[in-house]
């Protein structure tokens, strides 16, 4: 074969392998949208639902961030259609003027402070820097509360810095900080690396009434009024891979390793199928009453200086259908 035939035999292999790569594409019939996330076991259910293919209204597409910052100033500028955030951030997001609605939860639970192996006792914090992942993080405000009740003078007693959760372990073993209070697998990483120890859990500093609230999805009021069929689809699969992650932990573990900067399956698992770790996905259900605890406490401290209307904020009509349509209770 001479050289003139080899090279168009070439291009006709490429040309085969790239139209058999062509019916791998997304469905161009429907709308695309794109979903932020962080590598955190509170957007679990994300992570698994892309994996499994199971969107069935529109091309979902996750994309992924490393700080919060950088995913509110997305969302707010149009850049993606809804995201895994915190619901503290969307409370603050909306009183600075952006129009959105939280309809299912993203996870509860499973924020750890995690502490220096000589810190022993909650006074020895006096005087620390400790990394949270954002002073408007449900995080913080754990912290915060915690805090205040042991006695402290949180804005004197201790130096909080902002760090972006993927950054925790590498700040803590450098010294820069002497605790973080993070989400999932972040703590289980650090302790897995001797970096630092979990010191308390979040039941143990939780806000009154919260029953771990923390990460919710967030979608702008525009894909809601315009296309609900989708939000209403989101929802759904939302709260359906989240039963799949609590009877299928080692599966849905190895399918979200590749969001989550690719860390072993085992560690991920550990971080929520262990009771002293433990992240529930069983209990999506969004509560506005939870969400008005947390604005509360918000505004008791000066964090934001007018509340939100909490009720227009939390929207369940898409939750309530999709435990119907799941055939699941809706957990009080």
């Amino acid at each position: 074969m001479n050289k003139t035939n080899i090279i168009l035999t070439i291009v006709v292999i490429l040309g085969l392998m790239l139209s058999g790569c062509a019916t791998t594409t997304k469905d161009t019939s429907k709308q695309n949208i794109k979903v932020g996330y962080l590598p955190l076991t509170d957007h679990f259910p994300l992570m698994v639902a892309d994996a499994k293919d199971m969107f069935t209204e529109a091309n979902v597409e996750p994309v992924k961030f490393s700080g919060w910052a950088a995913l509110a100033e997305a969302l707010a500028s149009g850049q993606i259609d809804g995201a895994h955030m915190l619901n503290t951030l969307g409370i603050k997001m909306v009183s600075s003027g952006f129009k959105g609605k939280t309809v299912v939860l993203s996870h509860r639970g499973d924020i750890a402070l995690v502490t220096t192996e000589d810190i022993t006792d909650v006074q020895q914090l006096k005087g620390k820097t400790i990394a949270v992942p954002s002073h408007f993080s449900s995080h913080y405000f754990m912290l915060h509360n915690y805090l205040t009740k042991n006695g402290f003078d949180v804005e004197n007693d201790v130096t909080l810095l902002d760090v972006a959760p993927p950054d925790f372990v590498a700040t803590m073993a450098s010294g820069s900080v002497d605790a973080f209070i993070g989400s999932e697998p972040f703590p289980t990483l650090a302790e897995s690396k001797d970096i630092g120890k979990t010191f308390k859990l979040w039941d143990e500093m939780e806000i009154e009434g919260l029953n771990g609230l923390d990460c919710v999805v967030v979608f702008k009021d525009e894909l809601i009024q315009q296309n609900p069929e989708i939000v209403q689809d989101y929802t759904k699969t939302i709260i359906e891979a989240g039963q799949f992650i609590e009877t299928n932990p080692k599966e849905a573990t190895a399918l979200a390793s590749p969001y989550m900067l690719n860390l072993d399956p085992a560690l991920i698992e550990k971080s929520v199928d262990e009771p002293k770790y433990r992240s529930s996905y069983d209990n999506l259900f969004p509560k506005a009453d939870e969400y008005k605890r947390l604005q509360d406490y918000m505004l008791s401290i000066g964090s934001i200086e007018q509340g939100i209307d909490i009720d227009a904020f939390v929207d369940d009509s898409f939750a309530k259908k999709a435990y119907q349509e799941l055939g699941l209770e809706i957990p009080e």
